[in-house]
């Protein structure tokens, strides 16, 4: 092989690294995935799963899937959405609402804490990566 081709070889793999790098989807932001929130009540039939879904493109879904032993019934509402992060606070933009919470992702990234800045913070919800 040619020195010059060589060259021209290295130009090329070179190119395709920093191609790659730059146009790739970041998916290396915690918060990318599928989170899951399951409600039992232990002084009622009904429970819930909540499912909350954020994609690296900006869009996401929450879906809630709500079961009654007594009535054997389950229900089920999808709601999508956009959302965007400052620091550590995820702003997700409904149709007709939209709500800020404060976002902590345990050390091994397999918890998501959102907390209500509507109360002060006092209230949380934390999911399960699926």
């Amino acid at each position: 092989m040619k020195k010059t081709d060589l060259k021209t070889l290295l130009a090329i793999l070179l190119m395709a690294v920093i191609s790659t790098t730059l146009f790739s989807c970041k998916d290396d932001d915690p918060i990318i995935g599928t989170w899951i929130y399951h409600y039992e009540n232990n002084n009622s039939d009904v429970s819930y799963d909540e499912i909350v879904c954020f994609k690296s493109n900006g869009t996401g879904y929450e879906r809630v899937i709500m079961y009654s032993s007594s009535l054997d019934a389950k229900e089920e509402a999808q709601f999508d959405f956009t959302y965007k992060i400052n620091g550590n606070e995820v702003t997700v933009f409904f149709d007709d609402e939209t709500i800020t919470r404060m976002f902590i992702i345990s050390d091994d990234g397999k918890k998501l804490t959102l907390y209500n800045l509507d109360d002060g913070g006092d209230s949380a919800t934390t999911y399960t990566k699926k």
